[in-house]
């Protein structure tokens, strides 16, 4: 069964990141939410989550979800480079 060989959490990260990469923002939000959802305190999942949300220009929202990642996980290089970019605009 594969929900006890990869965590589910895993798997909606991964399809966030496939429709991510297919520049299908919405689905990877929804994606994302879910992920953070069964984990929310998952540093990785708020920052992708953070560039979806960056890249349908809703960026309130995109800011408080990479805010929330550094939180949690200062080391996430391209959160620092989403935020930042989120305070120029």
């Amino acid at each position: 069964d594969i929900e006890k060989k990869i965590p589910v959490k895993e798997i909606y990260n991964l399809m966030g990141t496939c429709y991510f990469k297919l520049n299908s923002y919405e689905e990877a939000v929804f994606c994302f939410k879910k992920a953070i959802s069964l984990d929310p305190n998952s540093a990785i999942d708020h920052a992708n989550l953070c560039l979806a949300l960056k890249a349908l220009n809703k960026k309130e929202e995109a800011k408080f979800h990479c805010e929330k990642a550094l939180s949690l996980d200062p080391t996430i290089e391209f959160a620092y480079k989403a935020l930042n970019e989120l305070k120029e605009i």
